[in-house]
């Protein structure tokens, strides 16, 4: 099996299978726990709903058949899913933005393609999540909702929770209009001209810590989709012809001489 690995200081670029894909390691550090950010393909080309499982397989290395997955129908809204039982399904549909379980062997799945994509782990109860979060959901408070979410059905602590922001649109791409600008603070928003960007990261970020959040359990990546490597994949610059990424996390089985 043909595997390349390169890392840039917490991200590390990984390819099997032709399958490029990157995890990040302040993750890497929690034995229960296997994630990815799947890169898409080169020409754009949408992945067809039927070839996740395997592709999960792939970056995972949790054999295909071992797991089951939640592919959620993302309508950039604050709805929460919380899988508390274990699913008998192999693939599991339902509308939503955000993600969360304790559940072995349950794969979480968003696409994203200029969206934020966060990634959850919660040492202490062994929950994991992802969130997708555009600019509607951010206002409409998907952050607060997840964080809501873990502590009254997970029982979690927000100060015990890690996030992980992988890839997205940045500050220095995000523009948009001033009938938009005007539903969040002008800290930020980058004002060039008559032009206005959006620093949606930093916003998602305050209101996890305003939530009860450890500054120092976030990690952001910095990675714009628009302007960086040319690998991610970008709505914007792309339109219609850009493809979608993959972010999954997921608990499984951990070995005996693994910790948190």
């Amino acid at each position: 099996m043909k595997s390349i690995s390169e890392s840039k200081e917490d991200i590390i670029v990984e390819e099997k299978k032709e399958l490029k894909y990157l995890k990040f390691a302040p993750l890497e550090k929690f034995g229960f726990v296997k994630h990815g950010f799947i890169l898409g393909n080169k020409d754009g080309a949408k992945i067809n709903f039927s070839e996740i499982p395997e592709l999960i397989s792939i970056a995972s290395g949790v054999p295909g058949g071992k797991f089951s997955v939640v592919i959620p129908r993302q309508v950039h809204q604050v709805q929460v899913l919380s899988f508390k039982e274990k699913m008998q399904e192999k693939i599991i549909q339902m509308e939503g933005d955000a993600l969360l379980t304790d559940q072995e062997n349950l794969f979480l799945i968003i696409q994203v393609a200029d969206c934020l994509p966060i990634f959850l782990v919660d040492p202490a109860t062994e929950i994991v999540g992802l969130a997708h979060i555009g600019w509607r959901g951010a206002v409409s408070g998907i952050a607060e909702e997840v964080i809501r979410e873990a502590k009254e059905i997970f029982n979690a602590k927000p100060s015990d929770l890690y996030l992980v922001f992988g890839p997205s649109i940045g500050r220095c791409c995000y523009k948009i209009s001033g009938d938009l600008a005007v539903l969040f603070d002008e800290k930020y928003i980058d004002k060039r001209g008559a032009e206005n960007y959006l620093d949606l990261g930093h916003f998602v970020k305050d209101k996890f810590l305003e939530s009860g959040m450890k500054e120092e359990n976030i990690f952001v990546s910095g990675e714009c989709t628009f302007c960086g490597d040319k690998r991610y994949q970008s709505y914007r610059r792309e339109k219609e012809k850009a493809g979608r990424m993959i972010a999954f996390i997921g608990k499984v089985t951990r070995r005996p001489d693994q910790s948190h």
